[in-house]
């Protein structure tokens, strides 16, 4: 029950933490997000490898990049976002009711990983893969409209070197709004985007 206490205790922090006021990590973060293909972003996960940058002479090329700490705030106040804890939830409340201290340390274990990579991906900016992986309609439906090579996060310091010569499309409340946060996570994510 701790747990669950502290896991609700971080949407609270997610919600007013330092990620709302831009401090930022310096530095690469450990696993950035990647850039995506319009055919690789309509047809895998946030991890595929996006297609060779095309040549500084190819100036019309356009990727679309995103603010992941926003993302990962929105997230938080997502229907997947529920619907990834109410198993482990309910697993803690079964293994409590039955007494079960080895189930309840297993769930418990559970969520605090949960826990602490969201904490990551909304102050440190760490790589929020499996959070774009929950909008694949997104991102193919964003990637056709704007007419992207790619979409990347605005830490991936490299991927974005790579495409040094291409216009820079913000992608980042389109790929919030698709997650369809609730009205506080959605309204803290506008803020961290505003401060930029």
């Amino acid at each position: 029950m701790k747990t669950m206490l502290m896991l609700i205790a971080l949407l609270a922090v997610v919600s007013s933490g330092p990620g709302c006021q831009q401090s930022q990590v310096e530095g690469r973060p450990e696993s950035s997000g990647r850039a995506m293909s319009s055919a690789e972003s309509a047809t895998t996960s946030a991890r595929g490898v996006a297609q060779q940058p095309p040549s500084s002479a190819e100036a019309s090329v356009r990727i679309g990049v995103y603010d992941s700490r926003a993302l990962a705030v929105a997230f938080a106040g997502s229907k997947a976002f529920e619907d990834e804890l109410k198993p482990l939830m309910a697993s803690y409340r079964s293994a409590e009711s039955a007494g079960n201290k080895d189930e309840m340390a297993k769930a418990d274990a559970k969520i605090k990983d949960i826990q602490a990579r969201l904490h990551k991906q909304a102050f440190q900016g760490s790589a929020v893969d499996e959070i774009v992986a929950t909008i694949p309609d997104a991102l193919r439906s964003i990637t056709e409209r704007e007419h992207l090579q790619a979409i990347v996060a605005k830490s991936d310091k490299a991927t974005l070197e790579r495409y040094s010569n291409a216009a820079q499309v913000d992608v980042s409340m389109e790929l919030i709004e698709a997650l369809h946060p609730n009205t506080r996570q959605l309204e803290i994510a506008r803020k961290m985007l505003s401060a930029e």
